[in-house]
């Protein structure tokens, strides 16, 4: 997590990417216009997309549907 913080959220947003946690979980406001287009060339080695449906907005900029499914340290985006 330390890792994805600071070389790649601090790095790519600076301080329109901000951590907020509560008791269970991290949470991240990111101001960008397409989150999903920004990301996606980093999709392989940063997220778990396997319960993303096809209509979904990642989808359609490029992120491959069913990956790092439980993988360990991939995020997941709940929203």
């Amino acid at each position: 997590m330390y890792d994805f913080q600071y070389d790649y959220i601090k790095v790519k947003y600076g301080d329109k990417g901000k951590l907020f946690t509560d008791t269970d979980r991290l949470c991240y406001e990111i101001k960008t216009e397409d989150f999903y287009a920004d990301s996606s060339s980093n999709i392989e080695s940063r997220f778990d997309t396997s319960e993303y449906p096809t209509d979904h907005p990642a989808v359609t900029n490029g992120f491959p549907v069913g990956k790092n499914k439980k993988v360990i340290e991939m995020l997941k985006d709940e929203m």
